[in-house]
C-alpha cells in the first residue's frame, strides 16, 4: 500500500480539481464553495487513515502544525482509530463520503448541542458551509481511496496494481495456449443462411402455384 508520504503527494496534486470545483460552487453559493476548498485543505489533518490505531502522518501534521487544536484533533482521531482498529480500510472507515461523514460527526458532534442550548447562533451553523466542507473533504478522501486500491508502492516506486493483478490473472498456463473455437459460430451462421434460402425457395414455389 502507498505510504503516508505518497498519499500526501496525491492530496497536493488533487488541488488541480479542488480549486476549479470550489470556484464553480461559489457561483452557486459562496459558503458552499468556501466550505469545499476549506474541507479539501483540512484533509492534511483529517484523512482516511484515522482508522489506524496509532499516529499516522496526518495526525502528526495536526499535532506539529496546529498546537493545542492539533492535540484536540489527535484525541478525537485516537478515539476514532480505537473504534475502527480492526476495520482498517473497511467501507465504513475508508470509503469517501461515508467515512468522511463519520469523521465529521466525531469532530463536530458538539455544535448542534451548543446550538440547542442557545450558546451559538444559527449563523455559526451555516449548513451550506458544512455541506461544502463534506464535499471538499470527500474529494480528498477519494484520491486517498484511489491510491490505496489502484497503486502499489515497492522498492522501484509506484506501480499500477490493478493492471499488474489483471495481467497475473490472465497469464496462466491454462489460457496461454488458448485458441478461440469458431466452429460452433460458423455452424450457427450456416444454419441461419440455409434456413433463409430454404424459406425463400419455398415462398417462390408457392407463388408459382
Amino acid at each position: 500500500m502507498p505510504s503516508g508520504t505518497v498519499h500526501y503527494r496525491f492530496y497536493k496534486s488533487g488541488f488541480i480539481t479542488a480549486i476549479p470545483s470550489s470556484i464553480y460552487l461559489i457561483t452557486i453559493s459562496p459558503m458552499l464553495g468556501i466550505g469545499n476548498i476549506v474541507g479539501y485543505f483540512c484533509h492534511r489533518w483529517i484523512d482516511n487513515d484515522w482508522d489506524v490505531y496509532g499516529i499516522n502522518e496526518a495526525e502528526s501534521r495536526a499535532v506539529n502544525e496546529l498546537w493545542i487544536l492539533g492535540y484536540l484533533i489527535y484525541g478525537i482521531s485516537s478515539s476514532y482509530g480505537a473504534m475502527f482498529r480492526r476495520k482498517h480500510r473497511s467501507f465504513l472507515s475508508h470509503f469517501p463520503i461515508i467515512s468522511t461523514f463519520i469523521r465529521l460527526v466525531f469532530l463536530f458532534w458538539w455544535l448542534p448541542i451548543l446550538y440547542w442550548n442557545g450558546s451559538i447562533e444559527y449563523s455559526f451553523l451555516h449548513i451550506q458551509f458544512y455541506v461544502g466542507f463534506l464535499l471538499g473533504l470527500s474529494q480528498a478522501d477519494t484520491y486517498h481511496y484511489f491510491a490505496d486500491n489502484i497503486w502499489e508502492e515497492n522498492s522501484e516506486g509506484l506501480e499500477f496494481r490493478f493492471w499488474k493483478t489483471k495481467r497475473k490473472k490472465t497469464r496462466t498456463r491454462k489460457n496461454e495456449n488458448f485458441r478461440p473455437d469458431y466452429s460452433r459460430f460458423i455452424k450457427i451462421i450456416l444454419g441461419i443462411v440455409i434456413g433463409y434460402v430454404y424459406n425463400k425457395f419455398n415462398n417462390i414455389k408457392n407463388l408459382r402455384k
